[in-house]
């Protein structure tokens, strides 16, 4: 097994850390669920690096890559979900606007990654190598500095409720940002591989002619 794919598997053993110091009660613990977090993230940039750099990309290390990814941003997005709105209600009124609005974008997030994993999936089988763009790379910037700013707000609540206020506030526009960088990336993402989409309609019109030929060539045979 390369490197890459280590430190692959080492995110993917960090994600039930994260998990445990998330919802384990002790002092500072979404601070220190944060900094593993960040740690995760760190190593999602490395193994690309390297992998890229030495020339050790593999189908084995797409895969660990891709899966740990989402295991880890699917943890994150349902703990702020479960844990923020009840911090943040201390000190916003209604809370009931953010709560919506932070579900809703971790919907739009993780329906985001389903379908650009089974139009992955659908375009490999085609034999067609799809990259990534520039609005996914910002989007995932944006969305990971909005996930290590808001989840420890509980924290800095404890410091001053005027800093886990900033906290909360900063984190939540960020978070809002990554929503809406969301949808473009999926919308630039399909319009500029659509030529996927495209060969169902290519392969369907083949078939078509293909019929229409033998059927052709049959009726010359009856006729001879």
């Amino acid at each position: 097994m390369n490197l890459p794919n280590k430190i692959s598997f080492i995110r993917i053993a960090l994600i039930p850390v994260f998990v445990v110091l998330l919802f384990v009660p002790f002092p500072w613990h979404m601070l220190a669920a944060t900094a593993v977090f960040a740690v995760a993230c760190f190593t999602d940039m490395l193994d690309g690096y390297i992998a890229r750099s030495r020339h050790l990309v593999t189908e084995l290390g797409a895969f660990l890559d891709t899966t740990a990814d989402k295991m880890l941003v699917a943890c994150a997005l349902i703990a702020i979900s479960a844990l923020i709105p009840p911090v943040a209600e201390r000190f916003v009124s209604p809370v009931e606007p953010y709560t919506i609005a932070i579900v809703a974008v971790s919907m739009i997030i993780v329906s985001r990654e389903l379908m650009i994993s089974g139009f992955k999936a659908m375009s490999a089988k085609k034999g067609a190598m799809l990259t990534a763009d520039m609005f996914g790379k910002v989007k995932a910037v944006v969305q990971m500095a909005a996930l290590i700013i808001i989840l420890p707000v509980e924290d800095f609540y404890y410091i001053s409720e005027l800093a886990g206020q900033i906290i909360f506030y900063v984190g939540f526009g960020l978070f809002m940002a990554a929503g809406l960088l969301t949808i473009a990336s999926a919308i630039n993402y399909l319009v500029r591989n659509r030529s996927v989409l495209d060969f169902d309609e290519k392969e369907k019109a083949s078939g078509t002619a293909s019929g229409s030929e033998q059927a052709e060539s049959g009726s010359r045979e009856d006729v001879g």
